[in-house]
């Protein structure tokens, strides 16, 4: 384009004699007007179309510049020879070489410049200029080269430098980038108005926001304590832990560090803000927790347990031989005092059992068990101890059959315990209902027992697999704490959920690692 404007306008200077007799510009014959202007458009066109194909390299300025040469050699020719007004074009075709070409190919075309112009102010002899003007525009043709010459070295060293550091700029960049979304923890950069600007990957997955964070306020990403504004955060640097809520309501706890950004003068610009996602780690803190809390319980059990198991025995043992013994003699209302002390002492030689299934090892033999069958056990058990009620408590087993190693008495423990809370929550009428099968993954095996009872409340479900916590009348507070044990012991886990009013469901599963999991063949 700046060609075709450069011709363009030297055109207009050409016909500027036809029209205003007189000017600057000397008229040329118009024999010459056309082929002149047309081979210059024409030149113009033919190096367009090979940029526009992609010819690129030395080769094609040179041959640009070569014909550049030529038609401004023609145009000066023309024109008065050395006094032409065109004599400028020499100067610019000789900038363009020392530019555009490495330096000793710019010398040889600068050299080319200067011969090609005395080569025209020699044929124009007949022109009014005097020699000296000759001497003097190719004394400004070499002072022009060598200051071209200069410049165009000191362009292109301070061109290397800035491509050096460009690249060093993308370098850091990537390498920024790299290390930004490599690392695991969440990162964002705030700017004082608390919004956020940037975020890494980590960030958006454990924020877990359905869209970019860019632009949102920390406000809405993190919930601080009670009392705790962001200014103060900010300013006060450290780590503090808060929760975050994504957008599928999922609350968890993170550990939360901010780091002030400031300008090269110091000032404040913002702050980079790192946290971590540490809901396991409390989840894990608060097991350790209440394991030992249930050691330490379990060791006491044990002990007490066997305390009052021999004495326990005695009086039961030395009633039951005073009953026989006195036979019919005895009085009615002595006979009622012995089969209350036999019936209590029953009943605490079962509590005693509990305490010692509560304290004892928990690993016991392994084998290959069908969940199935244990179920379907359980059940057959449970229903045979119902009241004949016309069916107002339905128990019932669903799944495919699916075997485990594990020990048989305890995945039966486990699921009788479960099995009769859930008949004493249904209060004479509903439903329980023991699901066999396996987690989503695959990797375990789960049983899931539920039931539509009166459910647990909020408050209580933290505390029902404490030992001696019992939220039932009658009840020892040890059944859940056994199952509990029982299924951790073999390497799997327990979760519950409860609704008051509408029953509850528990889970129970064995990870592959601590079980083999396979279907039961027909």
């Amino acid at each position: 384009m700046g060609r075709l404007g450069l011709h363009a306008l030297l055109f207009v200077l050409l016909l500027t004699p036809y029209f205003v007799p007189g000017g600057f510009v000397p008229a040329v014959e118009g024999a010459w007007l056309v082929p002149l202007v047309a081979v210059a458009f024409l030149s113009t066109a033919g190096f367009a179309v090979a940029l526009w194909r992609g010819a690129r390299g030395r080769l094609l300025v040179e041959v640009q510049l070569a014909c550049d040469l030529l038609l401004a050699g023609w145009l000066v020719g023309l024109t008065d020879g050395a006094s032409s007004p065109f004599c400028f074009l020499f100067l610019l075709i000789l900038c363009g070489a020392m530019v555009s070409l490495p330096p000793r190919r710019g010398v040889v075309w600068g050299g080319a410049v200067v011969a090609v112009y005395g080569a025209v102010a020699w044929l124009a002899r007949e022109a009014t200029a005097a020699w000296s003007q000759v001497s003097v525009t190719v004394m400004a043709l070499v002072a022009t080269a060598g200051l071209a010459h200069r410049l165009a070295q000191t362009q292109r060293r301070e061109r290397a430098d800035l491509y050096a550091q460009v690249e060093r700029y993308h370098e850091l960049q990537a390498l920024y980038g790299c290390v930004v979304r490599s690392i695991h923890s969440g990162l964002v950069t705030v700017d004082t108005s608390l919004r956020v600007t940037t975020a890494n990957p980590s960030a958006e997955r454990l924020l877990a926001r359905q869209r970019p964070l860019a632009g949102r306020t920390v406000d809405g990403l993190f919930m601080l304590l009670p009392g705790q504004t962001w200014v103060e955060v900010l300013a006060a640097g450290g780590r503090i832990e808060c929760g975050v809520c994504d957008d599928d309501e999922r609350e968890r706890t993170v550990g939360l560090t901010a780091s002030p950004l400031r300008s090269e003068g110091g000032r404040e610009i913002g702050w980079v803000v790192s946290f971590q996602d540490l809901t396991e780690v409390k989840r894990l803190e608060r097991h350790v927790q209440a394991q030992e809390r249930l050691a330490a319980i379990g060791e006491l059990s044990a002990r007490l347990a066997h305390e009052v198991r021999n004495p326990l025995g005695a009086i039961s043992g030395a009633a039951q031989v005073l009953a026989a013994e006195a036979g019919a003699e005895v009085a009615e209302a002595d006979r009622r005092l012995l089969e209350i002390v036999v019936r209590e002492s029953s009943r605490l030689s079962r509590l005693v059992e509990d305490f010692l299934s509560f304290a004892r090892s928990r690993t016991g033999r392994v084998s290959p068990v069908d969940l199935r069958r244990v179920a379907e056990e359980v059940v057959e058990t449970v229903r045979m101890a119902l009241p004949d009620t016309s069916g107002a408590v339905e128990l019932v087993v669903e799944g495919e059959p699916l075997e485990v190693v594990l020990d048989g008495d305890a995945v039966r423990q486990c699921l009788l315990n479960l099995v009769q809370n859930g008949v004493d929550s249904l209060s004479g009428r509903g439903r329980v209902a023991i699901t066999v099968g396996r987690t989503e993954d695959g990797d375990a095996a789960l049983v899931e027992v539920a039931d539509t009872g009166c459910g647990i409340s909020e408050s209580a479900i933290e505390q029902i697999f404490f030992p001696f916590v019992s939220h039932r009348e009658g009840g020892t507070g040890l059944g859940l704490s056994v199952v509990k044990g029982l299924v951790e012991a073999h390497g799997g886990g327990v979760e519950v959920t409860s609704r008051v009013g509408e029953g509850s469901r528990f889970v129970l599963t064995w990870p592959v690692a601590a079980s083999i999991v396979h279907p039961v063949l027909a």
